[in-house]
């Protein structure tokens, strides 16, 4: 009886050994976990407020030099585009979404996500943000669906 309790207790205390070292190990792990987690997240912050720096001294100056370019340059001699002309007369139902999404505001959003077409061509313009929405999936190609896309980093 005495050497089937010593057996007994033996095992048990194994048993509590290896839990107690598995235990050890998973908080070393989140340990490792947490740490990495915080490198990660300030370097995201980092990337962050370099991008928001970034971002501000672009605003920054625009704001100064916007009065002193015209809207956009010249083609060379081209005459400018109609762009209403050219949507008007289409029959592709994108240059009907483009005028429907202009006229609830939506192309005024995307277009505050797209600083780099400020003083292109209106038909740049135009056609970028029908290329935007030709790209959305098929069932996302309506009103509220580009708004949702706008929305969501357009």
């Amino acid at each position: 009886m005495a050497l089937l309790l010593a057996v007994g207790i033996t095992l048990c205390s194994l048993v509590i050994l290896t839990l107690l070292t598995f235990n050890n190990q998973l908080h070393h792990r989140l340990e490792a976990y947490k740490s990495l987690h915080t490198a990660m997240v300030s370097e995201a912050r980092k990337w962050e407020r370099d991008y928001w720096a970034a971002h501000t001294e672009v605003s920054d100056l625009k704001a100064d030099i916007l009065p002193t370019i015209p809207s956009a340059p010249a083609s060379h001699g081209v005459p400018p585009v109609d762009v209403e002309r050219v949507m008007g007369d289409s029959d592709d139902p994108i240059w009907d979404l483009v005028r429907l999404c202009r006229a609830g505001g939506i192309f005024t959003d995307w277009q505050g996500w797209h600083p780099e077409l400020d003083w292109a061509q209106p038909h740049r313009v135009y056609s970028d943000f029908a290329t935007f929405i030709s790209n959305l999936p098929e069932q996302q190609q309506n009103v509220e669906g580009v708004r949702l896309a706008v929305k969501n980093g357009g």
